[in-house]
């Protein structure tokens, strides 16, 4: 088998030449990702985080009727009774909404090299 090199010399002469592809062509070349068995438990865990998120709404929404928070309003005021344990369940349940875009990116790239650690991490 053999590759179309381009190659740009002196003054922007391009030289075409067919080669055998070396070694470092070879590690150069793309190699699509491949799925393996274990990648149905990586499809688990986002299912698991989807459960603990509407877990943690669950949560927002008994504090808001507990401690009488209305929408539109994210936060309690410090003026509030009991604004500080209103907002710890508030910003525990915005904690998990902000780190749920990397959590995934990481989840998906990292299974392709190490599938059995991104299961037991992640």
């Amino acid at each position: 088998m053999r590759v179309l090199r381009i190659t740009i010399v002196e003054n922007a002469i391009i030289k075409l030449s067919l080669v055998r592809p070396t070694t470092f062509d070879n590690i150069m070349a793309f190699v699509p990702p491949t799925l393996q068995p274990e990648h149905g438990y990586v499809l688990l865990i986002p299912v698991l985080m989807a459960i603990v998120h509407i877990w943690a709404g669950f949560k927002v929404g008994a504090a808001r009727s507990k401690y009488g928070i209305h929408y539109p309003q994210m936060y309690a005021e410090t003026s509030d009774a009991n604004f500080r344990a209103f907002n710890c369940v508030q910003r525990a349940h915005q904690n998990v909404i902000e780190n749920l875009a990397i959590f995934f990116a990481l989840l998906v790239s990292s299974s392709y090299v190490c599938t059995s650690p991104t299961i037991s991490f992640g």
